[in-house]
């Protein structure tokens, strides 16, 4: 390998690190952040000052507090590393549309190769898949 090579090579693997570190400063300022957000809504709640009318409400609170909860979870699971939710069926579908190549059961899937409209592609279908299993669980409620 080439002192060209290594040097980049070096660079990339440098500002991987830094990204990973910025990630996960980013993540814990945001887990205590709502943290503090929720313990301050709980205490509203306790005092009357908001009052949650019906199933709907306590199911908005509830998601947020599964999301948080699966996140400090994720993020304390291992040495820093942070892993996204798994996809439900219809999101799945959507990424298995816009990834033909993805393997079921596989852990990751390199999207690197896509192209933009590929990526976009893939971003809106399992926003729009996610967004429809969203609408159900409110509504069911």
């Amino acid at each position: 390998m080439s002192n060209i090579e290594e040097s980049l090579k070096d660079r990339l693997e440098r500002q991987k690190k830094l990204n990973q570190e910025s990630l996960e400063e980013v993540s814990q300022e945001f887990i205590t952040g709502t943290g503090k957000l929720l313990r301050d809504f709980n205490k509203k709640i306790e005092s009357g000052s908001v009052v949650i009318n019906d199933l709907t409400d306590l199911q908005k609170i509830y998601v947020v507090f599964r999301d948080m909860t699966s996140l400090v979870q994720t993020s304390s699971a291992g040495s820093g590393g942070y892993s996204t939710p798994e996809l439900k069926g219809s999101e799945m579908s959507a990424f298995s549309k816009a990834v033909p190549d993805a393997k079921e059961g596989e852990d990751e899937v390199d999207i690197s190769g896509l192209s933009q409209e590929e990526t976009e592609e893939l971003i809106n279908g399992v926003t729009d898949a996610m967004n429809s299993e969203n609408e159900k669980e409110a509504n069911s409620n």
